[in-house]
């Protein structure tokens, strides 16, 4: 799971996406501050190890609970009985 991505990209993944090449210019510049964006995302680097770890912590199954086993047992909304 390679993931790159650029101030750019980020700003058209924003609602609108359309963004003019006069907003997104200053940002392509080095040392440019998107701080005040809020993108409700945090982006955090991994060497081979941990992303190995973290990747093997993601894809195991969940420990058997009470409180799983009573959501899975909750029928989606939009599933009809039809």
């Amino acid at each position: 799971m390679g993931m790159r991505c650029n101030r750019r990209h980020l700003l058209h993944r924003l609602p609108g996406g359309n963004v003019s090449d006069e907003v997104t210019q200053p940002l392509n510049t080095p040392g440019a501050n998107i701080a005040p964006m809020n993108l409700d995302k945090v982006l955090f680097t991994l060497d081979a190890e941990k992303f190995e770890q973290f990747a093997a912590l993601l894809n195991a199954p969940p420990a058997p609970n009470a409180a799983l086993a009573r959501l899975l047992a909750v029928q989606a909304p939009w599933v009809s009985d039809n």
